[in-house]
C-alpha cells in the first residue's frame, strides 16, 4: 500500500501544481484583457477597422473589431480568409518564439486568440480563431 501511495503522490502533486499555474495564468490574462480593452476600445487599428474592445473568457482572448464595408468588403475578407489566417498564425508564432509573456500565459492555459470582425453596415461577422502553437 505504501508503494502505491508513493507512486501516486507525485502525480497528484503535479496535477495540483498544473492547476495552480493555469488559474494564475487565467487571472493574469483576465487582468490583461481589462487593461487592453480600455487602451484599445475606439482606436483605429487599420484603414477601415476600429477596435471595439477585448475580453478573456473560457481560455479564449477575444478581440472585437468593426470594419467599414465600404473600404473592406465582407466578400474580400472571406476570399482572403486562408491568407489572413496564415498571417495571424505566423505573427502568433513569432511572438510566442520571442517569449512574450502574454503568449506564454495563453500557452499555460492551452488558450486561443480570436479576432471577431463585425461589418459596420450589415452586421455580418468574420471570425478567425487560432490555437496557441506548442
Amino acid at each position: 500500500m505504501k508503494k502505491i501511495l508513493l507512486l501516486i503522490l507525485p502525480a497528484l502533486m503535479l496535477v495540483s501544481c498544473t492547476e495552480i499555474i493555469k488559474e494564475s495564468a487565467r487571472k493574469q490574462l483576465a487582468a490583461t484583457a481589462e487593461i487592453t480593452d480600455i487602451e484599445l476600445k475606439g482606436s483605429t487599428i487599420d484603414i477601415g477597422i476600429v477596435c471595439d474592445g477585448c475580453e478573456f473568457k473560457n481560455d479564449e482572448f477575444i478581440y472585437y473589431y468593426t470594419f467599414n464595408e465600404e473600404i473592406i468588403p465582407y466578400e474580400a475578407l472571406k476570399e482572403n480568409e486562408m491568407m489572413l489566417r496564415e498571417e495571424f498564425k505566423r505573427d502568433l508564432q513569432m511572438e510566442a518564439i520571442a517569449g512574450d509573456e502574454f503568449y506564454s500565459l495563453l500557452k499555460d492555459v492551452d488558450g486561443k486568440i480570436t479576432y471577431h470582425y463585425t461589418g459596420k453596415n450589415t452586421g455580418r461577422t468574420f471570425i478567425i480563431t487560432l490555437k496557441m502553437p506548442n
